[in-house]
């Protein structure tokens, strides 16, 4: 019967022992996750830094990838640790994530040391440099299948914890009855034991008495009883141990199975959370222009702030307003625009929480509701602020790491978008004039003419040279010629319309293309820039520089040229023949 006690309790150490093992392995598991996804951030800001410099040459904007290579081996080991008893497939994943982060951090050496050489070019690096994109695409799905096998890692050990509680609860169903015949067993033989011996001593007794003491009791002895009471309170003792590690036992299942859900539960609401940030981050970086970006973030900003009605506001140009880029929910306690001034998060550089439950001053923007709580995020990426998220309504639990998470990745998304425009801008327009370049030019002009093809609409060319700028330009300097250019490229800039495309051509020479514009219209419209360029006084300081003229040709598709060349070169021709009559004249091509 002893033995039967043993086997039951060690049956029930071991299933206790497998559950105990079970949620460590699971602990171990979301600690991977997390330590993947902190690897893959830190390869970002190791990616957005390297970019930064790349494109800028300007040292501040290292600081995300100092920040990030400083961080990775740390990162690294917790990742290594946490995984030690993780699956060979989660193995090898870590190994060539490993792989991965060595081959960007050391692209990334090697791009900044050619930045930093006087003799960097940019088209001598283009390898090197869609290689670290390559790598940090390889990184991210490497991160998905961690994350994927992790989570059906996830699933077999809660799978096993299930099995083990119905090992468990089988054992304590079988085994109790057991338990109880044993004690039912035990307790029959210790009573027959006790009747024999009671017989015998009373039969020895009667003998005694008629047979006057002769009869032989060494047989009996008062322990015999004694023996019979020991192994009852035995038995009552084993029985109220077994009952009190019953009671336990059900105890810890319970508490072991309330904390399981509520770690499913955070489990998969974190797992919701990082996933749509990853579905946001991924699309992020696809937008063109701050529309898109706006349409992007309305769309996923309200499953991950449920509950909250919020903006993002994002930073003019001009530094000095901040204007309503994407809201949801609709917002009703801040003003569609306001100067960041007005914003206590703007002007502290950090989180300002106003309203229900906080004693705290409200920001100017904010029109004024006692019951709700406003939560001003200011959006900082490479020590830049370029815009703010705004969240108002009923405060929640657990709400601050989503949001800090959120305002991050938007942020260090809206400066990649600035860099990108800054980037395009720099190579589609010319930097003294602000009109586009040649390049753009001829680009323009040739889907202008593949439009006109189909729809078969005119297009006008105007070329336009401004008069003796080369005698301006020796008479007054080069600064004065620059403010000529300037001067006249202004004059095009307000005198086109809505799909005009204006450029300087090279060197004192521009470029209007007017896709729809018939020979009268362009004639009008180049004598009227001829009239107001004429009319313009230039100054330099107190030094007064006189003014310019300009000469223009004017020529017609597709009566003048049906390509793009031929167009030019007929512009250009017209042009000269003003110059030819006497400067300070539009001249058609056809003329």
């Amino acid at each position: 019967m002893l033995i039967t006690l043993i086997v039951y309790c060690a049956m029930l150490l071991e299933t206790l022992h497998i559950a105990s093992l079970s949620e460590s392995l699971r602990g171990d598991t979301r600690e991977t996750l997390g330590a993947a996804n902190l690897v893959l951030s830190q390869l970002k800001d190791v990616e957005t830094g390297t970019r930064g410099f790349l494109l800028t040459g300007q040292e501040r904007y290292l600081e995300p990838y100092v920040s990030g290579r400083k961080r990775l081996p740390e990162v690294l080991h917790n990742l290594h640790r946490y995984s030690s008893g993780a699956t060979p497939s989660i193995q090898r994943l870590i190994g060539e994530l490993d792989t991965q982060v060595t081959h960007k951090v050391d692209d990334g050496i090697a791009l900044i040391a050619a930045r930093r050489s006087p003799a960097w070019n940019m088209n001598n690096n283009l390898a090197l440099f869609d290689r670290g994109k390559v790598d940090m695409d390889a990184a991210r799905v490497t991160v998905d299948s961690l994350v994927t096998q992790g989570r059906q890692q996830l699933a077999g050990v809660d799978r096993d914890l299930l099995e083990e509680r119905n090992r468990m609860a089988a054992i304590m169903l079988v085994g109790t009855p057991l338990v109880a015949l044993a004690v039912i067993i035990s307790t029959a033989l210790a009573l027959r034991a006790f009747r024999a011996q009671r017989a015998r001593l009373q039969r020895a007794l009667e003998a005694m008495g008629s047979e006057g003491g002769t009869v032989d009791l060494t047989g009996l002895s008062a322990s015999d009883f004694a023996d019979v009471a020991a192994a009852f309170n035995d038995m009552a003792l084993r029985l109220s141990s077994e009952s009190t590690r019953r009671d336990a036992a059900e105890e810890k299942i319970t508490e072991t199975n309330d904390e399981l859900r509520v770690k499913a539960r955070s489990l998969e609401i974190y797992s919701s959370t990082v996933n749509l940030v990853r579905r946001m981050a991924d699309r992020l970086p696809a937008c063109a222009d701050d529309e898109e970006f706006s349409a992007v973030i309305q769309s996923f900003a309200p499953q991950l702030t449920p509950g909250r009605r919020g903006s993002l506001y994002i930073m003019a140009n001009s530094r000095n307003l901040m204007h309503v880029g994407a809201s949801w929910s609709n917002p009703f306690t801040s003003r569609q625009e306001f100067r960041p001034d007005e914003c206590w998060a703007l002007r502290r550089g950090q989180e300002h929480i106003s309203g229900a439950g906080h004693v705290e001053v409200l920001c100017a923007h904010i029109l004024g509701d006692s019951e709700s709580t406003h939560w001003c995020v200011p959006l900082v990426a490479q020590s830049e602020t370029v815009g703010l998220l705004y969240l108002e309504g009923t405060e929640e639990a657990d709400e601050s790491d989503t949001v800090h998470v959120l305002s991050e990745t938007i942020a260090l998304a809206l400066v990649n978008l600035r860099l990108r425009e800054k980037l395009r801008s720099q190579s589609v327009r010319d930097p003294l004039t602000g009109l586009y370049n040649r390049r753009y030019l001829d680009e323009s002009l040739d889907l202008e003419l593949a439009r006109a093809i189909r729809s078969k609409d005119p297009i006008a060319v105007i070329m336009l040279d401004i008069d003796h700028f080369k005698v301006f330009n020796d008479a007054f300097g080069h600064e004065a010629g620059d403010q000529v250019l300037k001067a006249v490229a202004d004059v095009l800039a307000t005198s086109m319309r809505r799909g005009d495309v204006a450029g300087r051509f090279g060197g004192e020479e521009f470029l209007l293309i007017m896709p729809g514009a018939d020979l009268e219209r362009a004639m009008l419209r180049a004598d009227t820039m001829r009239e107001t360029i004429g009319s313009i006084e230039l100054a330099r300081g107190t030094q007064k520089l006189g003014r310019v003229t300009g000469s223009f040709g004017v020529a017609i598709f597709p009566d003048e040229g049906e390509t793009a060349d031929i167009l030019v070169q007929t512009a250009d021709k017209a042009l000269y023949a003003a110059k030819a009559a006497g400067r300070n004249r539009v001249v058609a091509a056809r003329n």
